[in-house]
C-alpha cells in the first residue's frame, strides 16, 4: 500500500510538472520573439532567473536589401539555435536609451557588435560585423561559452593589485580585457614586460602578445619587440588583415593619445615614424596626417593650418577623378575582405551598395556566395570634407587659409554630392562673409540630403541662423 501511494504521488507530480510547463511555454513565448526577449529589462532578468548570460546583438534598422542579405547567414536557424542554447539573446540598436551606458562602456562603435556579458553587466567578450558563412558565428559562440566562466575583469584587477608581482594574473587581466574589446593596454604591458626576462620574450607568443596589448611606440615594450625582427616579421606575416589592422590601429591610438593627454611631440613623432615604416612608399602621408592630429589633438593651430595646408594640396587635390575612382574601388573591397574570418576570398562582382564574395568556410570548407552591404562613400571626398571642416572649426579668419578650404570643400561635392559636404561649404562661405551664397549652398544641403534619404533637420536649424546672421 505504501509503495502505492508513494507511485501515485509521484505520477501526479509528474502531471503536475507537465500542467506547470503548458502554462507557462506560451508565457516564455510570449516574453521572448524568435531570437530572443523583448527588453532590456527582461534580458537582464532572465539572465538572472536561468543563470544564463546574455547576447546583446546591437545592429543596424536598415530595411536596405544588402543589409537585409548580410543578416541571414546570422538568423540562420541553427546559429539561431546555438545562440538560445547558451544565452539570453536581446537584439537592439544604437538608439536604444536601456543601453545607453553599455555602448560608452564597452566602446559600441561598429555595426553589428555582439556583446557577452553577466547579468550583473560586466562583459566576457565581445565580437564585431555580420559574414557570409555561418562559420564566423559558431566560432564566436564557442569562444563566449568558453569565456563565461573564467574570471571577470574586476575579480583580476582585484587579485592583481593584491599582488603587483604576479605576471600570471597581469596576462589574464590583458587577455580578459582585450577579449571585449579594450584595446588600450599600453601601461599594463609595460609592466608585464618589465617582469620578464629576455629568454621569456624570445618567442614568437610572447612577441604577438606584446604587440596586441598596443605598446606606446616609444615605449619599452614596444622597443624589446621590435629589436626581435625576425619574430615581428612572423607576426605580420600570419596575422590576417583584420588582426595586423587591430594591432596597428591599438599602438597608434594608444601612442598618439598619450602624447595629446601629456603635450608630448617627441612620442607623436614615434607613432608617426612607425606608422611611416609600416606603409613603404607611402609612409610621408602616414607621417604627416598623424602629426597633423597631434597638433590639432593639442590645440595648436598655427602648426595645423602651417603643415595642412601643402598635405591635402600635395596628396589630395592633385589626383584626377579617375584615378580617385579606381582607387576608392580598391579601398573598399581591400576593408571588406580585411574583416573576413575566411580562410579563401574572392570578389565576385561589385554592385552600387554591395560586393557579392565567394568565399570558403574556416570549419565546414563549404562555400558560400553572398551580398556584403559596404559604406561606398567616397573616401578622399571624406578626407577633403574633413580637412575643410577642420578648418572652419578653428575659427581662422586667415582669407587665405578659409580660401583654400573652400577649395577641398568643392572638390569633394565634385566626387560626392553628399549634403554634409553641402554643408561644409555653406559654413565656410558664411564664415568668409559671403551670407547669400552660405543660404543657397545650404539649401542644397539640405535638398541633397533628402534626396538621399539623410536627416536634415539640423541643417534646417543652421539655415535660419544664415539667414538672421546669428550663426
Amino acid at each position: 500500500m505504501g509503495i502505492l501511494y508513494i507511485r501515485e504521488i509521484s505520477i501526479n507530480m509528474k502531471i503536475y510538472y507537465r500542467l506547470i510547463l503548458f502554462f507557462l511555454a506560451p508565457v516564455c513565448g510570449f516574453a521572448q520573439n524568435s531570437i530572443g526577449v523583448k527588453s532590456y529589462k527582461e534580458a537582464i532578468s532572465f539572465s538572472k532567473i536561468n543563470n544564463k548570460p546574455i547576447l546583446f546583438i546591437i545592429e543596424t534598422n536598415s530595411e536596405e536589401t544588402t543589409v537585409i542579405n548580410a543578416k541571414k547567414t546570422l538568423y540562420n536557424p541553427d546559429i539561431v539555435k546555438l545562440m538560445i542554447e547558451s544565452f539570453i539573446v536581446y537584439k537592439t540598436d544604437l538608439n536604444n536609451p536601456s543601453i545607453k551606458h553599455l555602448i560608452l562602456k564597452y566602446k559600441v562603435n561598429t555595426l553589428p557588435t555582439f556583446l557577452f556579458l553577466h547579468f550583473n553587466e560586466e562583459a566576457f567578450f565581445k565580437e564585431t560585423g555580420y559574414s557570409p558563412v555561418t562559420s564566423k558565428y559558431e566560432i564566436m559562440i564557442n569562444q563566449a561559452i568558453e569565456k563565461k566562466d573564467e574570471k571577470s575583469i574586476s575579480q583580476l584587477e582585484s587579485e592583481y593589485y593584491d599582488d603587483l608581482n604576479n605576471i600570471s594574473i597581469l596576462r589574464k587581466l590583458i587577455e580578459a580585457r582585450k577579449s571585449i574589446g579594450i584595446t588600450d593596454n599600453a601601461e599594463l604591458i609595460e609592466k608585464y614586460v618589465a617582469k620578464l626576462s629576455p629568454e621569456q620574450l624570445n618567442n614568437y607568443e610572447a612577441i604577438l602578445f606584446i604587440l596586441e596589448a598596443g605598446p606606446y611606440a616609444d615605449g619599452k615594450a614596444f622597443k624589446t619587440a621590435f629589436s626581435n625582427k625576425h619574430m615581428v616579421s612572423m607576426v605580420y606575416q600570419r596575422s590576417t588583415p583584420s588582426n595586423f589592422s587591430k594591432i596597428r590601429a591599438a599602438i597608434t591610438n594608444n601612442t598618439l593619445n598619450s602624447a595629446i593627454k601629456s603635450k608630448n611631440m617627441e612620442q607623436a613623432k614615434a607613432v608617426a615614424n612607425y606608422l611611416k615604416d609600416l606603409a613603404g612608399n607611402y609612409g610621408h602621408i602616414n607621417y604627416s596626417s598623424t602629426m597633423l592630429s597631434y597638433y590639432k589633438g593639442v590645440g595648436d593651430t598655427t602648426s595645423f593650418l602651417k603643415n595642412a595646408v601643402p598635405f591635402y594640396d600635395t596628396n589630395y587635390m592633385s589626383l584626377s577623378a579617375d584615378t580617385i575612382g579606381k582607387l576608392q574601388q580598391k579601398y573598399v573591397q581591400s576593408q571588406l575582405l580585411k574583416n573576413m574570418p575566411f580562410s579563401t576570398a574572392t570578389v565576385v562582382k561589385t554592385k552600387e551598395d554591395s560586393i557579392v564574395v565567394a568565399a570558403i568556410g574556416i570549419t565546414n570548407r563549404t562555400i558560400s556566395i553572398s551580398s556584403i552591404p559596404v559604406n561606398n562613400s567616397n573616401v578622399y571626398a571624406n578626407i577633403l570634407n574633413k580637412a575643410a571642416w577642420d578648418f572652419y572649426k578653428t575659427g581662422t579668419k586667415n582669407i587665405n587659409y578659409l580660401l583654400k578650404a573652400v577649395m577641398w570643400s568643392t572638390r569633394s561635392i565634385e566626387l560626392s554630392n553628399d549634403g554634409n559636404y553641402f554643408d561644409t561649404l555653406a559654413h565656410l562661405f558664411y564664415q568668409l562673409g559671403y551670407y547669400e551664397q552660405s543660404v543657397k549652398t545650404q539649401e542644397l544641403a539640405i535638398s541633397y540630403a533628402k534626396t538621399n534619404g539623410k536627416p536634415y533637420k539640423n541643417f534646417r536649424d543652421t539655415l535660419i541662423k544664415m539667414k538672421t546672421k546669428t550663426l
